[in-house]
């Protein structure tokens, strides 16, 4: 999957089709995992079919529910610890200082 950001809402039809897609094995490439809150990242697990976050009540009880819980810094930042230890192990991540004299 290219462009991975633009199945980030897991209840479009775009999303849905992709994750339908019958493979043994699921790469998701994308510049922005993250666009406009962490919910982001559950469509891009759901893809991946990385359980079990992957389970929409899973992350609802790991991530939204910690985050939503009464609005407070300390939840999202419990669920922004959860969502990097999640994906520090699946993410590849480049940056400009990854660069050798060859690009």
């Amino acid at each position: 999957m290219d462009e991975g950001h633009l199945i980030k809402n897991p209840v479009t039809a775009v999303s849905k089709a992709c994750c339908a897609i019958n493979a043994d094995r699921r790469w998701c490439v994308t510049g922005t995992p993250i666009v406009n809150s962490l919910h982001d990242v559950f469509g891009l697990l759901k893809f991946l079919k990385h359980e079990p976050w992957s389970s929409s009540s899973f992350w609802k009880n790991a991530i939204s529910n910690i985050m939503n819980d009464d609005d407070s810094e300390d939840g999202m930042k419990v669920a922004l610890g959860r969502v990097k230890r999640v994906i520090s192990p699946l993410l590849l991540r480049r940056t400009k200082d990854t660069l050798d004299k060859n690009g």
